[in-house]
């Protein structure tokens, strides 16, 4: 595979560990938000867990629905 000269360029260049950290810090950084990005122009699905019925059609998790039955049950 043939990297582009400024990436090989980076791969050949003898740095200490602060160096090589702020490169990968960076790049870290630049997928993260590249994913931020991306999910706030619904490029990438939905992730969240379906919604539970129960309290009013809302909520998410334990304690979001009714235990036991419906909420007219004596």
């Amino acid at each position: 595979m043939k990297l582009p000269s400024s990436i090989n360029d980076l791969l050949q260049k003898p740095m200490d560990r602060k160096e090589f950290l702020k490169h990968v810090g960076v790049a870290g950084l630049l997928v993260v938000g590249g994913g931020f990005i991306a999910k706030s122009l619904g490029i990438l699905g939905d992730n969240r867990a379906p919604q539970v019925a129960g309290r009013g059609g809302y909520g998410y998790g334990y304690g979001a629905s009714v235990y036991g039955g419906s909420k007219n049950a004596a």
